[in-house]
């Protein structure tokens, strides 16, 4: 009886060890309060992320703005993700040349256009894809065209075909306040 009692007591024992480790489980009666540090945290960051940076060969200035998907878009095997596949759009300035691209987590673009919708304003864009045949990148025809509507948006969405997978929808739900002047 008394070894009965010694496991019983190691047993509840460890599962109060367990329970504070945890940060005060449901198992010792309420959920987990958040620190004054966790409640005044900034929101994680949205909308445009800037990088600059120098090539290395003829040491001339690169230029790259980049924003993620609002939303993820789910594919079959084998580009499946887990909760979806994001999307990047970046714009970028190398050599002096200007150059708007939409990458996919995985997936492969397919076509040759996809629709853009500026806020309210549709329009067809053509594309092409890279020099080493990467299937999940594309690059806008008419960068001008496509930043100078980007940079007076609120909100873009972009509907692409996907190879056996069909058309679907991109959105970038917070794309104001680009700022890019090259």
């Amino acid at each position: 009886m008394k070894k009965l009692i010694k496991i019983i007591g190691i047993f509840i024992g460890i599962i109060i060890v367990l329970a504070i480790v945890s940060g005060g489980s449901k198992i010792m009666g309420g959920d987990k309060k958040k620190t004054s540090e966790e409640l005044n945290a900034p929101e994680p960051k949205k909308g445009w992320s800037y990088r600059e940076s120098t090539d290395k060969m003829d040491g001339s200035k690169e230029y790259f703005a980049f924003i993620t998907s609002t939303n993820k878009v789910q594919f079959k095997f084998p580009y499946d993700v887990k909760g979806g596949s994001s999307f990047d759009l970046t714009v970028r300035n190398m050599k002096n040349k200007n150059a708007v691209l939409l990458s996919a987590q995985k997936g492969q673009f397919n076509g040759e256009k996809c629709r853009v919708k500026f806020d309210d304003t549709i329009v067809n864009y053509g594309f092409s894809g890279t020099s080493d045949h990467s299937s999940g990148i594309i690059f806008f025809d008419n960068p001008k065209k496509f930043i100078g509507s980007l940079k007076t948006a609120k909100k873009l969405i972009i509907e692409c075909e996907f190879f056996q997978e069909g058309s679907r929808i991109i959105e970038f739900d917070d794309v104001q306040g680009l700022e890019w002047n090259r």
